[in-house]
């Protein structure tokens, strides 16, 4: 085998290999004699038919499968070889017919590797120094938080309009098509004037404030994508809602029977946590504060090409993310509005998603760089994973997501070696960060 090796750029090599004659004949005998025994050819026994005859009717067959066998494994010899160790192999489409028995083969396999680059020093990067502190305006609104989280919804009885920061209890009836259907029937529900719900991707804060009890109200939508719905898929949907009940929040009066409530001896005692739970919160954030500015110095200060399947890999995961926020922000019949909206050919849409696209590349790139930076720092200072890290992990998102240590362990290795791979790499640039921080110079 001879290897000829060549550059695309930084990230991206090519490998032009060439497979000598006797390799080739030796794997068309292979192909030949695993197929003489896979095949019945009338008037011979099985394993039998002479090599000629399988010639005259599977030398296509053959030849594709030889193709198949040879490019793979040639390739990871060739990168092996070479000594590369690449991030991504990507193999050539080679037709059958570029491959002969009594000949030499060549092909060329691209192989994409991690940038190469030197760590510029890390030691004494100055940080512009917050001077944030809490005021009294942010514990009266810490405060008031709680008071709205122990709220009790009480009736409206007078005659009125509602108004922002209302809840309705509201019935809706959907139709399509004038025909009434009973996945889009529901009734008490209750809706948050002012928290911009929207149904069938329609926001419902515009239909229901400054209404009264008992208006009924027709609204038009569209049907969400469902493959097992095709006779409503993307159909327009008209929503007939009633006004059932009006309720306000009673906020609790600020006080110690207040405090107690929550666990607390006394309303004074209730400040005293809330203040250290938001000097605990500003340390929090002033931290990932200088932690951004950090990583922000060492992508503008490292000049590298970005590997394109890791730039692909993480604009997919941006997108999958966006549309789980949408999805969770608006409900999946606004997903499938929005969608549905996306796909049709408005000059303005389209801009608006050229647009998108470009911001998510942006970003991806700088994630992207910033992870081998950080890869790079921590493999320079021999950073390591303990055991323990791992568990105290696993228990931290067991408790922030309120699920068990199992559930949490589950979710990880479903994403398989790839998912727990990710899993420890986060917990190692956050280390490497760490790292970087501890050794930062905050500017007074």
């Amino acid at each position: 085998m001879k290897v000829d090796v060549g550059e695309i750029s930084s990230v991206r090599h090519t490998l032009t290999i060439e497979i000598s004659e006797d390799d080739v004949k030796k794997e068309f005998a292979r192909a030949y004699t695993d197929l003489r025994k896979r095949v019945r050819v009338p008037g011979f026994r099985p394993g039998k038919a002479p090599r000629a005859l399988l010639e005259r009717r599977y030398a296509h067959a053959v030849a594709e499968d030889v193709v198949q066998k040879l490019v793979p494994d040639y390739s990871r010899r060739a990168v092996k070889e070479a000594g590369i160790h690449p991030i991504r192999v990507e193999f050539p489409s080679i037709d059958h017919t570029a491959i002969q028995e009594d000949k030499a083969f060549s092909f060329t396999t691209t192989v994409e590797i991690e940038p190469r680059f030197e760590i510029n020093d890390i030691v004494g990067i100055p940080l512009s120094k917050t001077t944030r502190t809490i005021t009294t305006e942010d514990e009266e609104k810490a405060l008031d938080t709680l008071r709205h989280r122990q709220a009790e919804l009480h009736t409206v009885t007078e005659e009125r309009e509602t108004v922002k920061g209302d809840f309705v209890s509201v019935d809706i009836q959907g139709f399509v098509g004038g025909r009434p259907i009973e996945a889009l029937t529901q009734t008490g529900v209750l809706i948050h004037l002012g928290s911009k719900s929207s149904y069938m991707g329609t926001e419902l804060d515009p239909q229901l404030i400054a209404r009264r009890k008992g208006d009924a109200i027709d609204v038009t939508g569209t049907y969400p994508k469902d493959p097992s719905r095709s006779a409503l898929s993307g159909k327009p949907v008209t929503l007939a809602m009633h006004i059932r009940e009006v309720k306000t929040a009673v906020l609790p009066e600020l006080d110690d029977e207040f405090a107690t409530d929550l666990g607390m001896t006394s309303l004074e005692e209730l400040k005293k946590k809330v203040r250290e739970g938001l000097e605990s919160q500003l340390e929090h954030d002033t931290e990932k504060l200088y932690k951004d500015q950090l990583m922000k110095h060492l992508v503008d200060s490292h000049t590298f090409d970005v590997p394109p399947s890791l730039l692909q890999e993480e604009m997919a995961l941006a997108v999958q993310h966006l549309e789980h926020d949408h999805q969770h922000d608006h409900g999946d019949a606004d997903a499938a509005h929005t969608h549905q909206h996306v796909n049709e050919p408005d000059p303005e849409q389209q801009e608006k998603l050229r647009t998108l696209q470009s911001n998510i590349q942006e970003t991806a790139t700088m994630q992207v760089k910033a992870r081998l930076i950080l890869d790079a720092i921590a493999k320079e200072q021999g950073l390591k994973l303990s055991d323990d890290e791992i568990d105290t992990e696993y228990k931290r998102l067991a408790e922030q997501m309120k699920i068990s240590l199992a559930e949490v362990k589950r979710k990880v290795y479903a994403g398989g070696d790839r998912g727990v791979q990710r899993f420890k790499a986060r917990l190692l640039h956050q280390k490497a960060i760490q790292y970087v921080y501890a050794h930062a110079h905050i500017q007074d």
